[in-house]
C-alpha cells in the first residue's frame, strides 16, 4: 500500500462464532469520480417475493435464508435451552447457534453486496421508494420477512457505493403511487392489495409483474430531474419498455448469482 496515498488508522481483531476477523481502518485520498451524465434513469423496487426489481427487468431473487434455516435455528435454540448453565455442553451449543446465525447473515449480505456493486457501477441514476421500514416492522405478519429481506442494509450499501462510483441515488417521495400507477398510461388504481402480484390496468390493459411495474414508475418519478444537479434535457429518461408480458418462469432468463431478467 503506497504510504503517500494511504495510511492505516487502526487495526481491530475480533472473534465471532469461533472465527477470527481483522478489520483494518485506512485513510486514503480517493480520486474524485466524474459526475456521470444524467441518464438513463432506472427505478429500483424493493420487495419480499424478490429482494429487488430494477426497471430494466433485472431481478434479485430473495434467497429467504432465514426461512431456509428456520427449523434448524429452532432446534439449536431448544438444544441450548436444555443445557446446564456454565457447562461445556452449553458453550458448544451456543457456539453452534452463533455459527448458524452468522451463515444466515453472510449469505444474505453476499447477495446484496454483489447486487448493489453492480447497480452503482453500471447505473448512472438509481431511484428507489422511501419506505417507512420502522413502521412496517410493527406489522407482525411482515416483520420477519422484512428483516430477512434486509431493506435497510441494501439502502446503506447503495448510499456509499454510489458515492464511490460517481452514480446518483435518488429517493422518491413516500406518497408517490409507484405500486398503484400504470407505468404505460399513468392511470392510478384505487387499491392494490399486497397479495396481488400481477398489475392489471383498467385504463390501457397493461398486464405486468407488480414489482416491475413499480420499478418502472420509479424511473419516471417527476422529481428526478429537479433532484439531479444537471437537469435532464427534455425530461426524465427511462428504460421502460412500452408493454410488459404477464409474469411467469417462461418470461424470464437466469443471470446467475440469484439474478434473473424479464425478457
Amino acid at each position: 500500500m503506497p504510504s503517500k496515498k494511504a495510511h492505516v488508522n487502526s487495526v481491530t481483531v475480533s472473534e465471532r462464532a469461533k472465527r477470527w476477523y481483522v478489520a483494518v481502518n485506512v485513510a486514503e485520498e480517493r480520486k474524485e469520480e466524474p459526475i456521470p451524465p444524467p441518464g438513463p434513469v432506472v427505478g429500483l423496487d424493493r420487495g419480499l417475493n424478490s429482494l429487488a426489481v430494477v426497471s430494466d427487468g433485472t431481478v434479485l431473487e430473495n434467497p429467504r435464508v432465514l426461512r431456509r434455516y428456520e427449523r434448524k435455528l429452532r432446534h439449536l435454540q431448544r438444544n441450548l435451552s436444555r443445557k446446564r448453565r456454565g457447562s461445556s455442553n452449553r458453550r458448544r451449543a451456543r457456539e453452534a447457534l452463533a455459527r448458524l446465525h452468522m451463515r444466515v447473515a453472510n449469505t444474505r449480505l453476499d447477495a446484496i453486496q454483489k447486487f448493489t456493486t453492480m447497480l452503482a457501477k453500471t447505473k448512472p441514476v438509481i431511484v428507489l421508494e422511501d419506505l417507512d421500514v420502522k413502521n412496517m416492522m410493527g406489522n407482525h405478519h411482515l416483520a420477519r420477512a422484512i428483516a430477512d429481506a434486509a431493506w435497510g442494509e441494501m439502502l446503506r450499501q447503495l448510499r456509499y457505493k454510489t458515492q464511490w462510483y460517481g452514480s446518483a441515488l435518488i429517493t422518491a417521495d413516500m406518497w408517490y403511487p409507484s405500486t398503484k400507477r400504470c407505468s404505460r398510461c399513468g392511470h392510478v388504481k384505487e387499491e392494490m392489495p399486497l397479495g396481488e402480484r400481477v398489475f392489471r390496468c383498467e385504463g390501457c390493459g397493461l398486464v405486468s409483474d407488480r414489482d416491475l411495474n413499480a420499478a418502472r414508475n420509479l424511473a419516471e418519478w417527476p422529481g428526478v430531474a429537479r433532484t439531479l444537479e444537471t437537469p435532464v434535457e427534455g425530461g426524465v429518461q427511462s428504460t421502460a419498455e412500452p408493454l410488459i408480458q404477464p409474469p411467469g418462469e417462461s418470461g424470464t432468463i437466469s443471470l446467475g448469482r440469484g439474478l434473473r431478467r424479464w425478457m
